[in-house]
């Protein structure tokens, strides 16, 4: 019962999602690294950035693992955030997408 429960649990890890402007879901991003076949890619929130031609995030909602997705929307004010640093060091309220992030 435990291995089965263990399983369920790792079927069911939430994190924070985005949405973008036109209110797609956004693809992995990948890092371009040089020459080499290992292509790395993120999906955490904090790299939908708009730099370096990544997509720019609108909106902040919670996202499980299963594959539900949280239906409240936590806008981005760019107009306080900053457009040349990396997203995870500025001052973003997560409190609500965090709450929302577990399927339920």
């Amino acid at each position: 019962m435990d291995r089965v429960l263990k399983a369920l649990g790792a079927a069911h890890e939430g994190s924070v999602g985005v949405l973008l402007a036109d209110g797609c879901e956004p693809g992995p991003v990948c890092f371009d690294v040089g020459s080499g076949s290992d292509v790395p890619s993120s999906t955490e929130w904090h790299v939908y950035d708009g730099r370096f031609g990544r997509p720019r995030a609108a909106v902040l909602r919670g996202r499980c693992s299963c594959g539900w997705r949280g239906m409240a929307e936590y806008p981005l004010d760019w107009t306080t955030l900053p457009q040349d640093k990396p997203l995870y060091g500025a001052d973003v309220d997560l409190s609500g997408p965090v709450a929302t992030r577990i399927c339920r």
